[in-house]
């Protein structure tokens, strides 16, 4: 975080800047360049000085890379143990990702449809989906546990018959709708 007040974050620039300028004329016979110091015209600094700066703060830069990644080991040492110790990891994950699969590939999904095999392709680390949709889908499986619920029963009213004592066209319109919808329903549920 740079602070101009405190001139925090502008150490390394303040350094640079504080190197003495120089400017170079040419001398009047133009047989000799004559240096000078010049911290109001000059555009020259000193290499060797200024290299003593870089590597100043390339030293810093080294050291704050190699404490980011004694800290990345330590996450990733602590990822994998909280993967090890999880619960959800006790299953066989071939078990849980091949049900993933039918269902992906059985249910029609908003806006997509049905989709094809070519979305259940993996990504680069062979564990997620290089799929985006079927990867969220797959991290929300993983994180619910959204098993198939169990079976329940399901009670539906008899079909209707058309009472033709008193009957309408509205009544035999309805009655025949219903019973459409009842036969589609056992067409489609053979279990019911």
């Amino acid at each position: 975080m740079r602070n101009i007040q405190t001139r925090e974050g502008f150490e390394f620039w303040d350094k640079l800047n504080a190197l003495p300028r120089y400017a170079f004329l040419l001398s009047p016979s133009g047989n000799s360049v004559q240096k000078f110091e010049d911290q109001a015209m000059g555009n020259w600094i000193d290499v060797h000085e200024a290299q003593k700066v870089v590597d100043q703060a390339q030293d810093d830069i080294n050291q704050f890379r190699s404490e980011r990644d004694a800290l990345q080991q330590r996450l990733t040492a602590a990822d994998e143990q909280i993967d090890r110790l999880s619960p959800r990891h006790t299953e066989q994950p071939e078990g849980k990702r091949e049900r993933f699969e039918k269902w992906v590939m059985a249910t029609k999904h908003p806006v997509y449809g049905f989709l094809d095999g070519r979305s259940l392709a993996r990504g680069d680390d062979r564990t997620g989906y290089a799929d985006e949709y079927v990867q969220g889908l797959w991290v929300a499986y993983l994180a619910f546990g959204a098993e198939q619920p169990a079976p329940v029963a399901v009670v539906l009213p008899e079909r209707k018959s058309v009472n033709t004592h008193n009957s309408h066209d509205w009544d035999e319109g309805h009655t025949d709708g219903w019973n459409a919808y009842d036969a589609e329903l056992k067409r489609l549920n053979p279990s019911l």
